[in-house]
């Protein structure tokens, strides 16, 4: 909501203005036989139509402004034409209504704006994932001012940042939106890759068997770990096999199997196609044009350079997000990628990351981190998304069959 806007809330009582009816004398009421008859019934639609109109107006949202503390008056905020800013700092609007155009911007208002677009997809990937919906016009504000005093010319655009939360909130879609395309092409690599990855698209499966996988992969988070096709001892079994589809003899053998590395976090082949897609797909895409700013997380290890932590778990939590479009057995469109769902998982992944990388493996977890970021940049000719293993690293993981 601009901030200049105002909003008259007219609390007055009406009822007390309003002067009480004379008093009616029944003694010189002549009764008529038009008093007697009973009013005429209202038809049932006009009824239901009424009742709706009356539901409808009661739904209504009732618009207060923010800024009343106590039933005090809102103070209101002087607009500020935009003939009396400097013209580097004047936006350009459409002249039939509608969204801001960037191209239709004069140059320096231009580069400045770009060169936001260009920090808030750094930020996305290098520093924090998401932002929050309610505070993008103090973000924009920020953004545009930090690029600002970085452009020879953009002093009044700074000048204006600073004054004018208006003009933050109005150029804040033009800044977000190249975010939002971002995490669009995040949720459609997920619905693909996981779908192809763990067969739930495959044909001949069941619906019970697609559940099943479902819900193995999201119980302790293990949908993060990469799968192996090599053969495995099963538990209480010193035979080897592969995992199958096959009815076996005894309940439990019947189940076919799957196998997780459980030494390999954030290595799923879903989560490794995810992050390619979102940042290292072409040559010239965003994870080799800031290559130099990777870092490894041990001073001891400076060549073990990793991947940001908000790229690994903006690809965790979509790949989270999209398992669940299958939970009931059959593809039911994303309900799941609102960003307050994919916030709370993608916090909870940062989570693991930062207790891995505090814990006693820290060592070792850098390296699997630094294997990681090989995979996702396709460095390494032929690297394949599932690493060998110990059968002590592997997780069986039964899947219930019709």
């Amino acid at each position: 909501m601009p901030p200049d806007t105002d909003y008259d809330i007219n609390d007055a009582e009406d009822d007390e203005d309003e002067a009480a009816p004379a008093p009616v004398d029944d003694d010189e009421h002549e009764i008529t036989d038009e008093d007697m008859a009973l009013p005429a019934p209202v038809p049932r639609k006009r009824q239901n139509t009424a009742a709706q109109k009356s539901k409808y107006a009661q739904e209504n949202p009732e618009i207060r402004n923010s800024k009343v503390v106590h039933g005090s008056k809102p103070k209101k905020i002087q607009s500020v034409p935009e003939s009396s800013w400097p013209s580097t700092a004047r936006i350009t609007f459409p002249p039939t209504g509608g969204q801001i155009k960037l191209l239709a911007q004069n140059a320096t208002l231009q580069g400045v704006v770009k060169a936001a677009i260009k920090r808030s997809l750094y930020e996305i990937a290098f520093k924090e994932g998401y932002t929050d919906i309610a505070a993008r016009g103090a973000y924009a504000r920020r953004l545009l001012r930090l690029c600002a005093k970085k452009d020879d010319r953009g002093w009044d655009i700074d000048r204006r940042a600073k004054a004018d939360t208006k003009f933050c909130a109005q150029l804040a879609p033009l800044i977000c939106a190249r975010g939002g395309n971002l995490r669009t092409v995040l949720r459609n690599s997920a619905m693909s890759k996981v779908a192809t990855h763990y067969g739930l698209n495959k044909p001949g499966i069941s619906p019970s068997q697609i559940r099943s996988i479902v819900k193995q992969l999201k119980e302790n988070q293990r949908f993060i770990f990469p799968y192996s096709a090599a053969p495995v001892v099963r538990p209480e079994s010193s035979e080897a096999s592969l995992p199958r589809t096959e009815p076996e003899p005894d309940s439990v053998a019947s189940k076919p199997v799957l196998t997780f590395i459980n030494d390999s976090p954030f290595h799923a082949p879903a989560i490794v196609d995810i992050i390619h897609d979102g940042w290292w797909n072409t040559p010239k895409a965003f994870g080799f044009k800031h290559i130099d700013e990777l870092k490894s997380n041990r001073a001891d290890r400076p060549q073990e350079i990793v991947p940001p932590d908000p790229m690994i778990c903006l690809a965790g939590a979509n790949a989270w997000a999209a398992l669940n479009t299958w939970e009931t057995g059959h593809f039911v469109h994303a309900k799941e990628f609102s960003q307050a769902r994919l916030e709370n998982t993608y916090k909870s992944l940062l989570a693991v990351l930062k207790e891995q990388r505090s814990g006693q493996s820290a060592k070792s977890f850098n390296r699997t981190m630094h294997q990681l970021y090989t995979k996702v940049s396709h460095l390494q000719a032929g690297a394949g998304s599932a690493t060998s293993g110990s059968a002590s690293n592997i997780i069986c993981l039964p899947i219930d069959s019709d």
